[in-house]
């Protein structure tokens, strides 16, 4: 008997993490994407490609109960989980990676997750395809990923 792998619908998937709240920089923000701290305290996608980063990802807006697929406006409350070591989550993986379980993932410099053993924030806990012709989850050619942090 086969299991099938459902879609998560959520993107925290398990795991202890610390939930905050905090104002998001004037762009929107979608459910998945490596967040920062910016100089004037407000929380944007992670910016620096393989720069060094916490395991912080916003989640969906439960509070308005809200899809883990609608972004948040520019300027909103965000809610966000910084995640234990072991946690796992349904993060963003960018367009043109093709990564294998157990494979380091970093922030490409746009809170999406790259390729990489400089910086590895998490590191994946399923195989995805996001390169050219492969189904995307996103219009850009994004896909969502499965990942345990370091």
């Amino acid at each position: 008997m086969a299991i099938t792998k459902e879609t998560p619908r959520t993107i925290h998937l398990g795991g202890p993490a610390v939930q905050i709240e905090k104002d998001a920089t004037a762009v929107a923000v979608a459910p998945g994407l490596l967040m920062e701290i910016d100089s004037a305290g407000d929380y944007q996608a992670h910016s620096s490609s393989t720069g060094k980063a916490q395991p912080c990802f916003a989640v969906e807006d439960t509070a308005a109960n809200v899809s883990y697929s609608t972004s948040y406006t520019a300027s909103a409350r965000l809610q966000m989980r910084i995640g234990a070591p072991g946690s796992t989550f349904w993060a963003w993986l960018a367009s043109g990676q093709n990564v294998a379980i157990g494979e380091h993932l970093a922030s490409n410099g746009s809170g999406m997750l790259t390729d990489s053993d400089t910086n590895p924030v998490v590191f994946a806990i399923e195989a995805k395809d996001a390169s050219a012709g492969s189904t995307a989850d996103h219009a850009s050619g994004h896909r969502r990923i499965r990942v345990e942090v370091l």
